[in-house]
């Protein structure tokens, strides 16, 4: 099983937090086929719209993409919009455990898997008590 969290990021003097798994950046051990990962997100954690983000990766809500996959990041680390391209990941509830699988790039109708860098393999499974508590603490409103 593995062990999500938030960890404190900069990016060009802005700082932000964004996922880690098993205590690793995300940004840092997933790969896009351009070769480097995103570590932007477009909203900040204290606006409304993170709410939403939120809700779709706790599967309270349908993402606006056309595939209805969760958000994980943009792929612009200067604009952080999503016509630039987004990385997107499949979430799923099974019993005690949420899964992420099958991450992958969306720009533009194309889709293109993501890798995994070094040694952390998916699917991705954690535990779905730790999980609903971690987002819902970043829950506003």
């Amino acid at each position: 099983m593995n062990k999500l969290s938030f960890i404190q990021t900069s990016y060009k003097g802005s700082s932000f937090d964004e996922f880690a798994i098993d205590g690793r950046p995300l940004s840092t051990i997933i790969e896009t086929q351009d070769g480097y990962c995103p570590i932007s997100r477009k909203q900040s954690w204290a606006d409304s719209d993170s709410n939403d983000y939120l809700k779709c990766l706790m599967l309270k809500m349908k993402s606006s993409l056309s595939s209805g996959r969760p958000i994980l990041y943009y792929l612009c680390k200067h604009c952080g919009d999503i016509n630039c391209g987004i990385i997107s990941v499949k979430v799923e509830e099974i019993d005690d455990f949420i899964i992420w699988k099958d991450f992958q790039v969306e720009h533009n109708a194309e889709i293109t898997p993501v890798k995994f860098l070094k040694t952390l393999r998916g699917p991705l499974r954690f535990s779905k008590k730790e999980y609903f508590e971690l987002l819902n603490s970043r829950m506003h409103g």
